[in-house]
This record gives C-alpha cells, sequence and structure tokens, in this order.
C-alpha cells in the first residue's frame, strides 16, 4: 500500500477497481451469477482487462476473498471476541449490532462466499481451510465462539433475504456475547434426549406428486443451489416427465414458492411452545424444560439426516439476498409467523411488526440459518460438546429480558 498522497500503478489500480466492482457484481446478483462482462461494464473496462488477470470467474472469486473477504471476517472475529469483554465490550456489540442492521456490505460478502464455498470446489479449495483456520483460533479461548458466529451470520442472511433493515440487534447481540462468554462448562445430553439427533418431517400434509417434488427440491438445491437448479434437473430427481410438474405450477419459481412456504412453516412451528414459555413463564415450564426443547431442535437441524432439508432453508435464504421474488416469499413467510409470535407475548393483534421487539423474536430463528452454513465447515455439529451450556446461557438472558422488558408481558 502506497503512502498518503503518493499515486498507484495503474496496474495496481485497475486491479482494485476490479475488485471493487466484483464485490459489487456479488453483493447485486449473487456469486453464482458473477460474469466477467457484466463487471466490465460496470468498471466500463474491456473483458479483456479481466481475462489479462484471471482465466475464469472463481480466480476472480478467490481475488475477492483474499483481498476483501477474509480480512473482513479477521475484522469481524476481532470485534467479536473484544464484543466478549464485559468491562470494555459494549462498543465492540454496538459495532457489531450496526453492521447487522443495515446489513453491512462487508458482512454481506462473507456470507455470500461462505455459502457458495461448500458447493464450488475451485473457490472452496481456499475459502474453507483459511475460514476454519480463523475460527480455531478464536476458538482456543472461547468454545462456544462458533455459536456466537453462527448467530451472526444468520442474522445477516437473514437481514439480506427478509428485508428486514435498519433494526436494532444490540440486544439480541448481548445476549449472545455472554452467553457465549459464559458458556465453558462442559454438560452431557438429558437422559431423555434421543440419542439420534431428531430430523424434521418433509412430507406432512403432502399428496404424492408435490411430496416427490419437494424431495427433488431438496436434493438439487442442496447440491447446486437455487440459480442452477433446473425444472428439467428436478423432474429428473422425482423420476417424472417436465410436463407433469408444468401442469401443477407455471414455473420453477412458483415450484420453488410452494417447495419454500411449506419448508418455512414447518419449520417456523417447531419453537411454538418455547415462544409460549417466555410469554406465560408459567409454573409448569422451566428454564431448564425449555432449553432441553432448544437443544433437541438444534441437534435435529445439524442432524446428517436433515441435510437435505437443513441446505435448501439455507440456500433458499441466501438466494432471496438476491431474488426479489424469492425475497418477497420469505418476508410473507417470516412476517406471518412473527405476527403470531408478538400476539403470543401479549402484544395487540395487527398487520404491523414491532421494529423494538422484532430482534429478540427472530434471532434464534436467524440462527439457525447460521448452524446450517458453519456445519458445512465442521462447526456447530449436532453434538458440540458444550450446546447444553451455551442453550442454557441463552434462556437464562431472554426470560430475564421476558421478564424485565415493560414491552414484553
Amino acid at each position: 500500500m502506497p503512502k498518503s498522497g503518493e499515486k498507484l500503478p495503474k496496474s495496481e489500480s485497475t486491479r482494485l477497481k476490479l475488485l471493487d466492482c466484483a464485490v459489487g457484481e456479488i453483493l447485486e446478483v449473487g456469486p453464482d451469477n458473477l460474469g466477467f462482462t457484466s463487471i466490465a461494464r460496470r468498471a466500463d473496462m474491456s473483458t479483456g482487462a479481466l481475462y489479462a488477470r484471471y482465466e475464469n470467474v472463481d480466480e476472480l472469486l478467490l481475488e475477492v476473498w483474499l483481498h476483501r473477504g477474509l480480512p473482513a471476517l479477521r475484522r469481524l472475529i476481532a470485534d467479536m471476541q473484544e464484543s466478549l469483554i464485559t468491562s470494555t465490550g459494549k462498543a465492540a456489540r454496538r459495532r457489531i449490532a450496526d453492521m447487522l442492521s443495515g446489513p453491512d456490505p462487508e458482512l454481506c460478502l462473507i456470507s455470500k462466499i461462505l455459502v457458495i464455498a461448500r458447493r464450488n470446489e475451485a473457490v472452496g479449495e481456499f475459502v474453507i481451510p483459511s475460514t476454519i483456520d480463523a475460527i480455531n483460533k478464536a476458538k482456543k479461548d472461547t468454545p462456544a465462539f462458533d455459536f456466537y458466529l453462527a448467530q451472526i451470520l444468520g442474522v445477516a442472511l437473514g437481514v439480506q433475504g427478509t428485508g428486514f433493515v435498519g433494526l436494532d440487534w444490540f440486544s439480541p447481540i448481548s445476549i449472545i456475547a455472554s452467553a457465549t462468554r459464559d458458556a465453558t462448562e462442559f454438560q452431557p445430553l438429558d437422559e431423555s434426549m434421543p440419542a439420534i439427533p431428531e430430523a424434521s418431517g418433509f412430507d406432512e400434509g403432502l399428496d404424492d406428486l408435490d411430496r416427490r417434488l419437494f424431495g427433488a427440491v431438496s436434493r438439487v438445491i442442496s447440491r447446486v443451489g437455487i440459480d442452477h437448479a433446473t425444472i428439467s434437473r428436478i423432474a429428473r430427481h422425482a423420476d417424472i416427465n417436465p410436463a407433469s410438474i408444468y401442469m401443477k405450477y407455471d414455473d420453477k419459481n412458483a415450484l420453488l414458492a410452494a417447495c419454500v412456504t411449506h419448508v418455512m412453516k414447518g419449520t417456523f412451528s417447531q419453537n411454538k411452545d418455547m415462544i409460549e414459555y417466555y410469554a406465560s413463564l408459567s409454573g409448569e415450564s422451566s428454564i431448564k424444560t425449555v432449553s432441553n426443547s432448544a437443544v433437541v431442535m438444534f441437534r435435529g437441524n445439524q442432524s446428517t439426516d436433515h441435510t437435505e432439508i437443513r441446505l435448501l432453508r439455507l440456500e433458499t435464504l441466501f438466494s432471496a439476498g438476491h431474488h426479489e421474488e424469492l425475497s418477497v416469499i420469505i418476508h410473507k413467510a417470516f412476517q406471518e409467523i412473527l405476527l403470531k409470535d408478538q400476539e403470543n407475548i401479549g402484544l395487540s393483534k395487527g398487520d404491523k411488526l414491532v421494529d423494538n421487539i422484532l430482534p429478540v423474536l427472530v434471532f434464534s430463528r436467524f440462527a439457525f440459518f447460521g448452524h446450517a452454513l458453519l456445519k458445512e465447515f465442521d462447526f456447530t455439529p449436532a453434538d458440540h460438546p458444550y450446546v447444553v451450556s451455551y442453550v442454557e446461557q441463552v434462556n437464562q438472558r431472554i426470560t430475564f429480558v421476558a421478564t424485565d422488558n415493560p414491552s414484553i408481558k
């Protein structure tokens, strides 16, 4: 980097401009749709300027990761580590909350590249080990650190996919930061929990055609992502004629809308008991009971038996960040269930979400997308040794918020 006031060499200036334009394209259309032509147009250069430096798009993506994404991830981790300090961490927690409110372009870039790294071998070859190394360094002193990062990445993906921008995430971040700091005790699973994690059902309430189609959609999208999923490919996996799909659905978007809506509704219903507990705080329930339910949900989500649905949800939210039609579907699904959550905690019925309550309601739902992402990097496994400790710490703090916050009665 030249000293202030010094002019960059033309080649370096061109390289930096191309990187900036590539980042802009990734944020706008997604990394799966990145192309030299659109980048060259954005940079007001010829495609030759790109081919002179990069053999293909994957090489450009790696350059973006090494010079933009990875440094941003390291800065984020440094802020997260600082946020764990009780006496001086407030400023760091505020920085993280502000990043999520936008959400911050660097945070969006990190989450998008991490999603495609699991299914793009050329990109993943460098992105995956560098990410694992950065997280492992943080976990040496904080064994539950991967839960914290999963929460932040999940919220970042959630804000991008739903359009819930401008919210104040300081309270949830403070809850997660302190829970992460204090989750240092290994606790065995409750004896009542199944040895094998429970997996959510996928075929409930479906006719035979949709059962086959939705299963095929989940298999295809979990492997290649939504942008590369085609009707013909889905039909092959479902072992049916593409014409049969078009007889029921107008196009791929209509099929995806039906599948995603079904999956999201099934997912949302899973933590209804916990929402009701925080609302009622009845004597029949306890933090331990709710924590056990949360652990079962987490283990089911991270189960190897649940991989395709887990990745379908992840890829759907990821794609909604740069697909307007999909974003509308996801926003509608979240709004519908969150309005019910508001009603369950005693707020009046209505068609508007309450901004100051929304982050507390939705952060645990968004977390599962972050867990799904980091599972692909061998973090937040179903049998994480600190999952019980972490969940109990989180639930203690949410219970305190539920009883202390006058807006939640």
